[in-house]
């Protein structure tokens, strides 16, 4: 072999070196879409994108938005720059201006497509937008039924928890459902830990039940609660005044023994006259057990 076919070869073998280094090199920063939300809102006429990836985000790349309707026909191509949509945490968003009449005159349903400028980053993406009136609300409700944040998010956004007030004799127990990727409208109530029995005060139906007392003839037993103490934490207080409130609200569900125990003015209902009756008897006004 001469010199010149030598020189040959190993110009070709550091070509084919330094092309597989550099596919491998790409491979590993490729980023995957793993879920995507997109919806239009009627009430702001805003298409909003909420897009969850997986591996190593390329700011320098753009990044196309392509909605389409059943039939294949585009409505709108928007494109953004990497940098622009703040990439973080494995998700990114990006919204843009949609009129209702272009939403309401394509061919039903919508599809948007999101992918990279350059497909080897993020692959075309196609999820089905969902058309709502407005982003969904969510509302925290604290320990006595008081309203502590209510928040609008984009639809599939997460919310943000407030900070759970301190409620004497009892601990913060966390919140009763998830509150990340919403769509659709949610009450989130704070749930506490009774720092006397180290159980939780929302008394759920199905484990209270186990506990009730029964007489022979079916009836629940008159000592086995003490009247007002809705809650079931030996004492009657405005503690159980909210519980009172928030059944009659429909935000809390009660099982037979603590509707038993709610009736404080016996007329066989529980409702806001009740809870009239345990605040007065938790200042003083009346007493409940005469």
């Amino acid at each position: 072999m001469n010199f010149k076919k030598l020189l040959a070869l190993l110009l070709c073998i550091s070509v084919i070196a330094a092309a597989f280094f550099a596919v491998t090199a790409n491979a590993a920063s490729i980023c995957t879409i793993t879920k995507v939300f997109a919806s239009h809102s009627s009430s702001d006429e805003v298409v909003n994108c909420i897009v969850k990836y997986s591996g190593s985000f390329q700011t320098a790349q753009n990044y196309i938005f392509l909605l389409t309707d059943n039939k294949g026909k585009i409505i709108t191509n928007r494109t953004a720059a990497g940098t622009a949509l703040n990439a973080a945490d494995g998700s990114f968003s990006y919204s843009f201006n949609l009129a209702n009449s272009a939403v309401n005159s394509a061919s039903k349903p919508l599809t948007l497509t999101v992918r990279s400028t350059n497909s080897t980053i993020i692959s075309p993406y196609d999820q089905e937008v969902a058309l709502v009136g407005s982003n969904p609300t969510v509302s925290f409700v604290g320990h006595e039924g008081e309203l502590l944040s209510e928040q609008t998010v984009i639809y599939g956004a997460d919310a943000v928890a407030p900070v759970a007030p301190e409620v004497e004799n009892y601990t913060f127990n966390g919140w009763d459902k998830s509150f990340n990727e919403v769509t659709e409208s949610i009450t989130v109530n704070a749930l506490y830990v009774s720092d006397s029995n180290s159980e939780s005060s929302e008394i759920e139906p199905s484990e209270s039940n186990d506990e009730t007392e029964s007489t022979e003839s079916g009836e629940i037993s008159e000592d086995s609660f003490i009247l007002g103490d809705v809650n079931m934490d030996g004492s009657t207080d405005n503690l159980d005044a909210a519980y009172v409130l928030r059944y009659d609200a429909m935000l809390l569900e009660l099982n037979a023994l603590q509707l038993k125990a709610a009736d404080a003015n016996n007329d066989e209902s529980v409702d806001s006259l009740d809870a009239a009756q345990i605040l007065k008897h938790d200042a003083g006004l009346i007493d409940l057990f005469q």
